[in-house]
């Protein structure tokens, strides 16, 4: 009869430690959702800085900005800029843009503002100096 008990006891007992161990993961799943949860309001409260960075400014001021950010390493394609700075709030009017974003990179390469070189079938725009914009 004891043997059956311990048994019983033996069986009863891993049982528990299974649902302990269970128990374990649902607490620290819980604890991950709370993080989350915190962090997506902390995101929520505070707004974007640079979400809106070109609303209102100047095409050329603006794709200058645009390779300085991001034509450092190795450079970036026009099609890159006009990307990026409709992804950062500049509104362009008109269907000319895509022509008027490689006119004023044409010109701020002829002028040494940026620098510029054919790869492969790209044209890529370079940062010369992290200047402001004359």
């Amino acid at each position: 009869m004891n043997d059956r008990l311990d048994i019983l006891r033996a069986k009863y007992l891993d049982a528990i430690t299974v649902k302990e161990h269970e128990i374990r993961q649902l607490r620290d799943k819980l604890k991950i959702l709370d993080e989350l949860d915190s962090d997506c309001q902390k995101l929520t409260e505070s707004p974007a800085p640079n979400k809106l960075k070109y609303a209102g400014s100047k095409l050329t001021k603006v794709i200058y900005d645009a390779v300085q950010n991001i034509g450092r390493n190795g450079g970036v394609s026009a099609t890159d800029v006009r990307k990026y700075i409709t992804a950062n709030g500049y509104k362009h009017a008109g269907k000319n843009f895509d022509v008027a974003t490689v006119i004023a990179l044409s010109r701020m390469a002829e002028r040494g503002d940026i620098q510029t070189e054919k790869v492969g079938n790209k044209r890529l725009y370079k940062a010369v100096n992290i200047s402001e914009f004359k």
